[in-house]
């Protein structure tokens, strides 16, 4: 399920909480918006990581930090780092 992004208006909570209602799923994830690209010597800002399960949805905060390269990516694995660890903190 593909709910709009927080850059449509859109807090990541409420889009992780949309997410696991219109699929039936156990939990829904939802990130965003990524900050835009650092410009010359600016601090890079930080990343919402929302995910809604049936005791609510938790909000974290992560800074976008690294590599331009692996940024995305990186932020991806924190996502999924953090529904693995409701999973087993159920």
């Amino acid at each position: 399920v593909v709910a709009p992004t927080a850059a449509e208006g859109v807090d990541p909570a409420d889009a992780a909480a949309q997410i696991r209602a219109e699929s039936g799923a156990d939990f829904g994830l939802a990130v965003g918006p990524l900050p835009p690209p650092e410009s010359a010597g600016a601090a890079p800002g930080d990343v919402v990581l929302a995910i809604a399960g049936a005791d609510g949805v938790r909000r974290h905060l992560f800074p976008y930090t690294g590599h331009p390269d692996i940024r995305q990516a990186r932020t991806a694995k924190q996502a999924l780092n953090l529904l693995r660890l409701q999973i087993l903190n159920g």
